[in-house]
């Protein structure tokens, strides 16, 4: 379905006032997000967007979400309110410009200090814009891909590639989630600063970490940061399965509010 018309006021509001952002949480306990409800009118008369005439950005949304419609797109992806928790960060002893050899033996460091399985993930896009995400359990142990579609941000990928490292990871491992997106981290770190995940895979994450920390202790799920390229080989294996998704036709399309504005700008 197309976006419906609290999904459509939101995004309007969120390309013209950023700060709005808040707007997207969704609230468990009334099971609405917290723009549902209230008065928002419109940017007002006289606001046209480009060529197309559009009178308002309200409209212009609208418009775009029956081109979502006719193009298999679902809803947006939601995140919501999750418990605020503590999420440890290793700063792995390596430089952006040290060898393979160099990040393999800080890696090994790491994982070794806090016994923990080594996870890598990803995330890609393609020319024609389509967004995948990938991980790879270290020694191939498990591994795999998804496609969020192309109203999504490789931001989106990379978060998307950590919830599927968690259900694939086994429940009773400590894990060290390698990634070399330190915008996908800080979002996780803040998710769990502030109690709020901006999309549904975000809060899946945030959910999976506070379950496995409630079982196993504080540090049972570290993250890390490893520069992109770095001829590790696992590594480069889920960088390779995040590309291979976005090859793919999604069978669950996501619409993030990071994706939707990318698309907006693209009609400008």
């Amino acid at each position: 379905m197309a976006l419906d018309a609290v999904q459509a006021r939101l995004m309007g509001k969120i390309i013209r006032h950023t700060t709005a952002l808040g707007d997207l949480i969704f609230d468990d306990r009334t099971g609405r997000n917290e723009e549902a409800g209230r008065e928002w009118d419109d940017f007002g008369q006289g606001y046209t967007v480009g060529p197309d005439g559009f009178t308002s950005v309200l409209t212009a949304i609208q418009s775009k979400a029956e081109v979502l419609k006719e193009e298999g797109h679902e809803r947006m992806s939601y995140g919501g309110r999750v418990e605020k928790i503590e999420v440890p960060v290793v700063k792995l002893q390596a430089q952006a410009d040290s060898k393979a050899v160099v990040w393999t033996e800080a890696i090994n460091q790491a994982r070794e200090q806090c016994d923990a399985m080594r996870i890598y993930t990803d995330g890609s896009m393609n020319e024609d814009g389509m967004v995948g995400g990938g991980w790879y359990v270290e020694g191939g142990k498990k591994l795999g891909g998804v496609t969020l579609g192309k109203l999504a941000t490789v931001w989106d990928g990379e978060v998307c590639g950590v919830r599927g490292e968690f259900e694939d990871a086994p429940s009773e491992s400590n894990v060290l989630i390698l990634s070399d997106s330190q915008a996908a981290i800080a979002a996780v770190k803040k998710a769990g600063r502030t109690g709020r995940a901006r999309t549904r895979d975000l809060k899946v994450v945030m959910e999976g970490i506070r379950e496995r920390q409630s079982r196993l202790g504080p540090n049972v799920v570290l993250f890390g940061w490893v520069k992109a390229h770095n001829e590790l080989h696992d590594n480069e294996e889920a960088d390779r399965l995040a590309k291979e998704a976005t090859n793919l036709y999604p069978e669950d399309p996501q619409i993030t509010e990071g994706g939707l504005k990318q698309a907006w700008r693209k009609m400008r």
